[in-house]
């Protein structure tokens, strides 16, 4: 060992001298420290993608949703047309569930005084739920009757003009929200503008079951309203859809909370 210039600092040598076991540790473990750092850093993206990953998952129920963001002040008519044609037929309860689920989280999301009307419609109408504040909602156990309307047909018209009858107390704007398949026999007629004038309706949103398209019909009739898929034959599904149906409506979004 050379010898070593000046007087002997004993306190740098044992820092040496821990360095030096410290080093010789990791490499009696075969670890270097650059492989530290990699393991460090795959344990970390592990862990942050334990507990970000529930957070973008898409939700499943109404319930785990919210309405985010701003919307005008003034009160909404929000009307669902819920199609109980000999094609939904099988569908009746689970279409009950699914308005249930809606009347239950509209008090957290819409306003007070906004209204929900619910109308079956097949080849007549039935008002099932005529026009309820928010407010009321929170108030009582508000539930829609259970029936539906029959008929061999499907047509609109006797539902806008159901839906006209009962909002003239509520003279607010109107969004409407069809649970349907849109083959509809009079949606052609000029008769049905008329009522969506009338009605003054700023937004329509269609349901279809999930893999089906827009009727050609319907589309170029209304070529202005959104459209929107759920599983038929799942509640929460079609519940999900109405509550994007109305975010649509009010301009926000329908985030998970």
């Amino acid at each position: 060992m050379p010898p070593r210039d000046g007087p002997f600092d004993y306190q740098e040598g044992l820092l040496a001298r821990s360095k030096g076991d410290k080093i010789h540790q990791g490499h009696a473990l075969g670890i270097r420290p650059a492989w530290l750092l990699i393991i460090l850093l795959v344990v970390t993206a592990i862990v942050t993608a334990l507990i970000l990953v529930p957070h973008f998952q898409p939700p499943m129920h109404l319930s785990q949703t919210s309405l985010i963001g701003p919307r005008p002040p003034i009160p909404r008519n929000f009307v669902l047309l819920r199609d109980d044609s000999g094609s939904f037929v099988d569908y009746e309860a689970i279409r009950d569930d699914s308005i249930q689920q809606v009347l239950t989280w509209a008090p957290g999301n819409l306003r007070d005084d906004d209204t929900i009307t619910v109308i079956s419609f097949a080849g007549e109408s039935l008002v099932t739920l005529p026009p309820t504040t928010v407010a009321d909602l929170i108030d009582s156990k508000t539930e829609p009757i259970r029936e539906v309307a029959t008929g061999d047909d499907t047509q609109i018209i006797p539902a806008l003009q159901a839906t006209r009858d009962v909002l003239k107390e509520h003279p607010h704007p109107t969004s409407i929200i069809i649970i349907t398949d849109t083959l509809i026999h009079d949606v052609t007629s000029g008769q049905v503008d008329d009522l969506l004038g009338e009605l003054s309706v700023m937004s329509l949103s269609v349901i279809l079951p999930t893999g089906m398209s827009v009727d050609p019909t319907w589309s170029t009739q209304f070529d202005w309203a959104a459209d929107f898929h759920a599983e038929p034959g799942d509640s929460a599904s079609t519940a999900l859809a109405v509550g994007e149906a109305l975010a649509h409506a009010t301009g926000q979004a329908l985030q998970s909370s």
